[in-house]
């Protein structure tokens, strides 16, 4: 996944850490990470590791520098093209806000404080499609205060890494660049030095000389950089100048925290500043601007849960209370004190792990991209109750999940709420044409996914639907992909000249068979990447969940029956091919001992064709009298010895389930493919014309136990080219073709 995050700036503090240990570990598990920000002590230390940043001026709040950060993004996010937006502070997400329509991507923002929402503020918010809050009552604040929808606020933690902060990090060279002093009395205080955040340090300074009263060789270490630094500096050197030693030492910002911690005994902070020296095992007092909870110990967990460790909704800290709970440290017998640095380290490795803020960040992008995104629009001869056509879109589905777990789609389909139901994704009706522009404007793939769409034996009007939609992504600058299809029979010339004029425009065409590439050649198409896979239905896995037994048994087949499948369809040179049917199940039953078993692929259009050749038989046979899912059907034949089919899916399904199948070539499509698949025996409408179906079909059934070997041996190769669609389309949606 491609992600942006945008924050004010990457100087100290916990919503800039936060995104630093974000940015960090989802680059680790090999998402694309990008930020955009004011820019500050992490920016290069992101970057050394391969995460690009771009400065921005974010951190400013004047209408100039908002409306130059606008500019900036928005060519940011043309150039990079995001999956996800992730706003961290609320200048940046009002900015992000106002670019969503404009430039079609999800966007997400992350609540790590509460805002001020008096007058116009309110407004300055834009929470985007999923907002994550790093606490409980962050997301009570979030629901009171704005308009958002409950399901789209996600619960979260302020994650530290346990690698980079643990007890047995050195601060040693830390020591060195500061010149520590021997005393392991040492406290330590990391903050911004701004506006509304940093009164604690003021405190600390002016109660330094009451704790060094008690505790003679203690040193005050204040880590952090901002407006107030100066004023907090001076005060510092006006203490030490009257202790006449060195007791407070400003580091300004810095990254090395954790090795200031490690040479540190106490540390006073709030959220991130404190969670991260309790992961090192620290003493640590929890008090903050927001508030005062004390020193961690197991009474004070369940306020500090509650708030996050932000002291949010506390009692306001009391200076003297606050040094006297450092003295009580400082002075502490040691056996109390390690059962207090146990129990810290044990708080952060069972609740706040960055594993988890990462994985719970993770799942906000899915859930986020899969509701609000579109990757691609998929278009096929779905919603019209055809097995075959619904198979190829469950498995393109599938294939696409398994090779983009987050892929978002939206299909085109003749029933969008059947479609909807049927596979929990986004449909609209593909005759609508207002709505497949709308569409178009947002999506960053056209796939015509599967089947035989580019063929004029259907109709020609039907070819032109196609082809007109190809043409209309290709205008909206939209790539596209023919994901494993079947290309014609295409017999009109000036149909031929269309089709290849407009199949030029395409980026990619994967192919179910050499037919189709070689009619591609004669056509003189050229221009697109094209390249023989094999038909997405073949990646299929039987779903153990359906009970075919029971379907079988309802028609009146014994559990111990032999039987073989039949699918027929009628077409308009068809002749008298239904006696022919009949005459091939009769044989074949009289001589193998199996029933055929007539199941229909489209029901509305297969069931008087199938109780036909019900009828005509002189065997008994047994007929599927309703409308089948694909599962049923493939479940079905994976229990039945062999199958007889003029549909072309039923033959796929065959191949999928590794039994043998034999094609009616009344359609090119059908001996193309048992070409592809090596399936020696076929019938052609000459072989039913001159009574050769007998011979063939006798054939067939005598080897079926050594063709049903071959197909189980070449399956895993068809079943990975199958999947190498979906691997071609997700590079096209990541821009890397």
């Amino acid at each position: 996944m491609k992600i942006l995050l945008t924050l004010a700036g990457l100087d100290i503090g916990g919503a800039e850490t936060h995104v630093a240990e974000l940015a960090t570990e989802l680059h680790s598990r090999g998402h694309k990470v990008i930020i955009a920000s004011g820019g500050g002590v992490y920016a290069d230390e992101l970057e050394a590791i391969g995460i690009k940043h771009y400065t921005v001026p974010l951190t400013r709040r004047n209408i100039g520098d908002m409306i130059k950060s606008r500019r900036m993004l928005k060519k940011i996010i043309h150039k990079e093209k995001p999956d996800i937006v992730h706003a961290h502070a609320r200048i940046p997400a009002f900015i992000i806000d106002t670019l969503r329509k404009s430039c079609n991507f999800v966007f997400v923002t992350t609540v790590h404080g509460a805002f001020d929402t008096s007058f116009l503020l309110r407004h300055l918010s834009g929470w985007g499609n999923k907002t994550l809050a790093v606490s409980e009552d962050l997301k009570k604040y979030l629901l009171e205060n704005y308009d958002v929808d409950e399901k789209d606020v996600y619960t979260s933690i302020n994650g530290i890494s346990t690698v980079k902060f643990n007890k047995n990090i050195d601060g040693s060279k830390i020591g060195a660049e500061f010149g520590f002093s021997d005393t392991k009395n040492r406290i330590c205080y990391v903050s911004r030095l701004e506006d509304g955040i940093c009164s604690c340090a003021y405190m600390l300074i002016d109660k330094m000389e009451k704790i060094c009263n008690s505790v003679p060789d203690a040193e005050l270490i204040i880590v952090g950089g901002g407006e107030h630094y100066d004023a907090l500096y001076k005060k510092s050197e006006e203490l030490n100048n009257r202790l006449g030693r060195r007791a407070i030492i400003m580091t300004g910002g810095r990254t090395d925290v954790n090795e200031i911690h490690a040479a540190s005994k106490v540390c006073v902070g709030v959220s991130r500043a404190i969670l991260e020296p309790m992961a090192m095992e620290r003493l640590c007092i929890v008090a903050g601007d927001p508030g005062y909870i004390g020193i961690m110990d197991e009474s004070k967990l369940p306020m500090a849960t509650a708030t996050n460790f932000t002291c949010r909704g506390c009692e306001k800290v009391n200076a003297e209370t606050m040094a006297d709970d450092i003295i009580s440290l400082l002075t502490m017998d040691e056996d109390k004190a390690d059962k207090l640095r146990e129990f810290a380290g044990k708080v952060v490795r069972e609740n706040y792990s960055i594993d988890r803020m990462v994985s719970d960040n993770e799942k906000m992008y899915v859930d986020a991209m899969k509701e609000y995104g579109c990757d691609a629009a998929i278009l096929g001869y779905y919603g019209y109750g055809n097995c075959g056509d619904d198979a190829l879109l469950h498995a393109i589905l599938k294939d696409m999940y398994e090779a983009r777990p987050y892929f978002s789609p939206t299909v085109l389909s003749y029933k969008p709420a059947k479609t909807t139901d049927d596979y929990g994704v986004k449909a609209i009706n593909r005759f609508d044409i207002f709505a497949v522009r709308r569409l178009f404007n947002k999506t960053k793939l056209f796939i015509a996914g599967g089947g035989s769409l580019i063929q004029d034996i259907t109709s020609t009007k039907s070819l032109i639907y196609y082809l007109h939609l190809i043409r209309l992504a290709k205008k909206k600058g939209i790539p596209v992909m023919l994901y494993g299809n079947g290309i014609g029979p295409i017999n009109k010339k000036s149909n031929r000249k269309s089709a290849a004029k407009i199949l030029n425009q395409a980026d990619v065409i994967t192919l179910r068979d050499w037919e189709s590439l070689e009619l591609l050649k004669e056509m003189g198409v050229t221009k697109p990447m094209i390249k023989v896979t094999a038909d997405p239905a073949i990646s299929l896995e039987c779903n153990k969940d359906v009970n075919a037994t029971e379907i079988l048994r309802k028609y009146g087949l014994g559990d111990e029956e032999k039987y073989f499948c039949v699918s027929l369809r009628r077409w308009k040179s068809m002749g008298n091919c239904a006696d022919a049917f009949a005459d091939i199940c009769t044989e074949i039953s009289q001589k193998y001992g199996l029933v055929p078993v007539l199941v229909p692929m489209q029901y509305s259009k297969d069931i008087a064709i199938s109780r036909e050749i019900a009828e005509k038989t002189d065997c008994r046979c047994v007929l599927i009298d309703e409308p089948l899912t694909a599962d049923e059907i493939m479940n079905i034949l994976a229990m039945s010895e062999g199958a007889i089919t003029v549909r072309l899916h039923m033959l796929i399904f065959g191949v999928t389930v590794g039994i043998p199948v034999l094609g009616i070539d009344y359609d090119p499509k059908v001996s193309s493919f048992q070409k592809f698949a090596g399936l020696e025996h076929c019938i052609t409408m000459a072989d039913i014309s001159d009574g050769k179906y007998r011979l063939i079909a006798d054939d067939f059934f005598g080897k079926r136990h050594e063709i049903a070997h071959s197909v189980e041996t070449k399956l895993p190769q068809f079943k990975d080219a199958a999947k190498e669609n979906a691997r071609i389309a997700v590079e096209l949606i990541n821009h890397e073709r």
